[in-house]
């Protein structure tokens, strides 16, 4: 603690900065495991992110659009 007390107050801030950013990346790299994505999804259940396509229409015959 001794680089603390002989360091002017820009260079305990930008100490401080940087300590807040490893913290921030530290959390960061745990929630990625302890968070939704490490969890696996059932194989029946479809992923929020997929596509639902939707039935297509049948195509009109011309009888239909001349009514």
């Amino acid at each position: 603690m001794n680089l603390l007390q002989g360091a002017s107050d820009d260079q305990v801030a930008l100490i401080g900065c940087l300590v807040a950013l490893v913290g921030s990346v530290g959390m960061m790299y745990l929630s990625f495991f302890v968070g939704p994505a490490a969890r696996k999804q059932r194989p029946n259940q479809p992923s929020d992110a997929t596509i639902k396509q939707m039935p297509m229409r049948p195509a009109e015959s011309p009888r239909e659009r001349a009514a």
